[in-house]
Order: structure tokens, then sequence, then C-alpha cells
């Protein structure tokens, strides 16, 4: 009788573990597929991002592909001009201070004597300062 009762004690101790080994396998199961799940959704918006920015890229194609767009990228950086056409640029201020520093320069060098260049040329950059 005690044998029969050692026996059974064994069966319920030998049930409860492969019940707990079970459940242990069950739960892995769903992590993983929980997981998987997860990646393939992540996968999904990656699929939607990159077929929006492709068709923007093919808008983008099509529209480059027009006379107008053509004609606008080839007057603004290229320079371009249409036949019969010109252009009248208008400097900034800060090209108007740069045309000022040239006229400027001209007119200084254009006062100066040679021998005033000369030694400007070599006294200007020249780390060792003579005095006259």
């Amino acid at each position: 009788m005690i044998q029969f009762i050692c026996m059974k004690r064994f069966k319920y101790i030998i049930f409860t573990l492969l019940l707990l080994l079970a459940t242990y396998s069950l739960y892995r199961t769903y992590q993983d597929v929980r997981g998987k799940a997860v990646k393939i959704d992540d996968l999904a918006n990656n699929v939607n991002k990159v077929e929006e920015e492709n068709s923007k890229l093919r808008e983008d194609i099509a529209v480059s592909k027009t006379r107008e767009f053509i004609e606008k990228e080839a007057i603004e950086k290229l320079g371009l001009v249409k036949p019969n056409q010109k252009i009248i640029v208008i400097p900034s201020d800060k090209d108007a201070t740069k045309l000022e520093d040239i006229n400027d320069l001209l007119i200084s060098t254009v006062e100066q004597e040679k021998w005033e260049k000369w030694l400007e040329l070599f006294t200007k950059n020249n780390p060792f300062k003579f005095r006259l």
C-alpha cells in the first residue's frame, strides 16, 4: 500500500513537471510569435514609407521632364537666356561695397608711383618690417 501511495505521488510529481515544461514551452513559443509579429509590423511600416518615397520620386522625375522645369533650371542654375531676352542684374548692398573697394584700390594704385607700389608689395606681407 505504501508502495502504491509512493507510486501515485511519483506520478503526480512527474505529471506536474511535464505540465510545467509544456507551459514553459508554450510561453516561449508565444513570446517568439509575438516578437515576430512586432517585427512584421515594423517591416510593413517601412515598406509603406519606401513606397511613398518611391511615388514622390516618380512624381519628381515626371516634373523634371517637363519643358517648364528644364527652362527654369537652365535659367537659374546655368544662367542661360532665351533668344532676344535681356537680363538685368541689380547688385546687392554687399556687391556695391565690393565694387567700391575695387574702385578705391584701382584709384589708389593709379595715384601711386611705381617705386611706391614696389615698396608696398615688399613691405605689405613681409614679416620683417624695415623703416625708411
